[in-house]
């Protein structure tokens, strides 16, 4: 887990103790997209109620980046909270959810999945989708 948010990764190492997981690694970073990982070290990348952060090419960026530090058929799971329909703001209040999937796909990944439900957000939850892509 990378962020530049202590508390975010206080909270996060917390639940890892509480459930006894032992394959995820915590990392702080000053918000800078290029990773300083290795490339085809990680499973899986996470990107939930990040996005709206960053500008379209910035964007592509960190999903380029995604892509180099993913194994093989590694997953890639986003949650593209406040697009145009799901409390817009910021880069993303004008695109749907196609408009992301695309952006992803035009990375590299192949699209997989879509779940849409109930999802945690903010210490509440509401209704959302997240897209799952694999390298």
């Amino acid at each position: 887990a990378i962020d530049k948010d202590q508390k975010a990764l206080n909270r996060l190492k917390q639940k890892t103790k509480t459930l006894n997981l032992e394959n995820i690694t915590i990392i702080k970073n000053s918000g800078e997209v290029k990773l300083n990982l290795e490339s085809d070290l990680v499973d899986a990348v996470l990107l939930y109620d990040v996005l709206h952060f960053l500008k379209k090419t910035t964007r592509e960026m960190l999903y380029r980046q995604a892509h180099r530090v993913l194994k093989q058929n590694g997953l890639i799971s986003i949650y593209p909270k406040h697009i145009s329909v799901d409390e817009p703001l910021d880069e993303l209040k004008e695109l749907l959810l196609d408009d992301v999937k695309q952006e992803v796909e035009g990375s590299g990944f192949s699209f997989k999945e879509k779940y849409c439900g109930t999802i945690s957000h903010d210490d509440s939850l509401n209704r959302g989708c997240v897209l799952n892509f694999r390298k």
